[in-house]
């Protein structure tokens, strides 16, 4: 099930590997470019605007949005998010706290789900829910360990 290509450090336990890919993966998904999410006749009728190469300077020093993945985080995060399947339907649950934590935020890189927003959703202690993403990932471990 798992490519040839992804490779873990067996020295450290896979479950936290996962969850950094997994961390990872959200960052990448927020850093992807959203062109084409709007209607085709929605335009915009203001002229494009020239910027000084002061301004430019200044918007290279400001970094508001995280820069584009490289492919090669766009490959990794295509892998972690395949993992997901590998949590049974059954522990829904799971896979709806891993979800949660995915989602962030494009220009602060901060979770938009916090442990306290997802225990308040789910009805749960914060404790818990940290839990239940750990238990996550390594039910997620366990089959990638096991293929």
């Amino acid at each position: 099930m798992t490519p040839e290509y992804v490779l873990f450090d067996h020295s450290r336990d896979i479950a936290d590997q996962v969850a950094e890919w997994l961390a990872e993966a959200a960052d990448t998904l927020a850093a992807l470019p959203a062109t084409g999410t709007r209607p085709s006749t929605h335009c915009v009728k203001w002229p494009d605007v020239v910027f000084d190469p002061e301004d430019l300077d200044w918007f290279r020093e400001m970094e508001a949005f995280m820069p584009p993945p490289t492919a090669e985080q766009i490959r990794r995060m295509d892998i972690a998010l395949g993992w997901l399947s590998l949590i049974d339907a059954s522990q829904i649950r799971l896979r709806r706290v891993i979800n949660m934590r995915l989602i962030v935020h494009p220009i602060s890189g901060c979770n938009r789900w916090s442990w306290g927003k997802i225990a308040a959703q789910l009805g749960r202690f914060e404790r818990t829910v940290k839990r239940m993403h750990r238990e996550a990932c390594e039910v997620i471990a366990k089959k990638i360990a096991s293929t």
